[in-house]
């Protein structure tokens, strides 16, 4: 951890459904599979001690922490993503986008950390799914060895807030999600939805909550369809109700289909003008009411300008949310008290030097008895055939315990009321932390950023599988 205090080290790069029409966000969408990748590029590339990265459907959030943040631009940051983003058929350009990205930093990055967490930056208020793609953030850092005590720190400040929130406020009892509002949409068009003929494409979570919301309404048919034909079985069977139609006959399926709702983890849009007006010339002057829930889109937007077709995306359920906002005003102003007291509260233990420093000593001291017994135990004869894999699973381990057990032990310091045992604390700290780091083995072999292991030189199975490994 830095020694220095600076509450302005932390900050938040990016774009949402406020600032960024969606056209714009799903060029800018960046899959999980990508991140792994992402993180250390960029963290090479800007020199920023931690990092973590959350892409959704409605934001992309480049969150970090950096020593000095004089001429850190936006511009420059997704240039990088950019450069990642290459593969693209079509690349944005940086005036395109520039204007919708924004930079915020220390007080400001951490209130908007703990709304983001709170789901009061969401595009439904309350809803629940942004908490989980936050920690499933955190995971990807952490397997990319990009997060740091401090950003381990705030994201469980971030998450008990959360709680926070939903415990000491109403902001989830008037709660729609995306989902629910991609069905509500629905309703508004067609009075009795349960008449109607309706087809799912795709089987992951915004699907199976549009699901379990349209059993409500008794639908007399329902099918699903994905690439993977078991996550369609598994979905039809979890709700008890509907069919599976093949992924390859998903256009005859939409011939037959009044409302369809998809959401895809497809690249690219999975049904283009062309497929759009043969299926649209079968039906036979039939409206087709479709919800596209997915970023990047699952159809192409130009279709929306064929007749008997009524295409919604992302941006066009504002409307719907909205509806509700009334009801959540009180609970959601409550929220952004208790945001703004812990905040505060975030950044008064923030600039507190003595806290810093004893948790900075306090960090090294456990990734060094981490390193010690993981030494002792990758010595034994049993883990010298370990793959390169789980030797990196290991490492990331190790990586996640260390920054996780220095943020727990800030929370102890932090929520300990009594001055006299929160001095004893400190002080117990210093005296384990100030323990002097055994030397080194002449035989050390280390891991990069992670395991040491200790063999004979005899014995180096490992230094034949492990890459870099450097000898000390």
């Amino acid at each position: 951890m830095s020694s220095s205090s600076d509450p302005h080290r932390f900050f938040c790069i990016g774009t949402n459904h406020k600032t960024t029409p969606i056209h714009l966000r799903e060029a800018l969408f960046i899959s999980a599979e990508q991140v792994g990748v992402l993180l250390p590029s960029i963290q090479a590339h800007f020199g920023f001690e931690e990092l973590f990265l959350l892409s959704t459907c409605n934001r992309l959030e480049l969150y970090g922490v950096q020593n000095s943040l004089v001429g850190l631009d936006s511009a420059e940051i997704f240039r990088a993503y950019q450069m990642l983003q290459a593969h693209k058929a079509a690349p944005l350009t940086s005036p395109e986008w520039a204007p919708h990205a924004y930079l915020v930093c220390g007080e400001d990055a951490v209130a908007h950390l703990l709304r983001v967490v709170a789901s009061l930056d969401s595009l439904v208020v309350g809803e629940t799914q942004i908490t989980a793609q936050c920690k499933e953030a955190v995971a990807l850092a952490v397997q990319a060895r990009t997060l740091g005590p401090i950003c381990q720190r705030l994201t469980q400040e971030a998450f008990h807030t959360h709680k926070q929130v939903r415990t000491r406020t109403e902001i989830g009892a008037h709660t729609v999600s995306i989902s629910h509002a991609a069905v509500q949409l629905a309703q508004q068009i067609f009075t009795d939805i349960a008449s109607h003929p309706i087809l799912l494409l795709g089987a992951g979570e915004m699907i199976r909550v549009a699901a379990q919301y349209l059993l409500q309404f008794q639908p007399r048919s329902l099918k699903v369809s994905n690439r993977s034909p078991l996550r369609a079985e598994q979905l039809v069977e979890e709700i008890g109700f509907g069919s599976v139609c093949p992924w390859e006959e998903r256009e005859a399926c939409l011939v037959e289909a009044d409302i369809v709702l998809t959401s895809t983890a497809s690249p690219e849009p999975i049904l283009d003008v062309q497929g759009m007006k043969r299926i649209l010339s079968r039906r036979k002057g039939r409206p087709l009411f479709i919800v596209d829930i997915a970023v990047p889109r699952d159809i192409d937007p130009a279709c929306s300008r064929l007749s008997n077709l009524y295409l919604f995306d992302l941006d066009d359920l504002h409307r719907v949310v909205e509806s509700g906002t009334e009801k959540r005003h009180d609970a959601t102003r409550e929220a952004n008290v208790i945001i703004q007291l812990r905040t505060q509260q975030l950044l008064r233990e923030w600039r507190d030097p003595s806290l810093e420093s004893v948790l900075g000593l306090y960090h090294s001291y456990v990734k060094r008895r981490l390193e010690q017994e993981a030494q002792k135990t990758l010595r034994r004869k049993l883990f010298q055939q370990l793959e390169v894999a789980q030797t990196q699973a290991l490492q990331q381990m190790l990586h996640a315990a260390s920054a996780k057990i220095t943020a727990d032990m800030a929370r102890l310091l932090v929520h300990t009321e009594n001055p006299e045992e929160k001095r004893y604390i400190h002080a117990a700290l210093e005296q384990i932390s100030a323990e002097p780091t055994p030397t080194p083995s002449p035989h050390l072999l280390v891991a990069d950023k992670g395991i040491l292991t200790d063999l004979p030189p005899s014995d180096r199975v490992l230094a034949n599988r492990i890459e870099p490994l450097s000898i000390v």
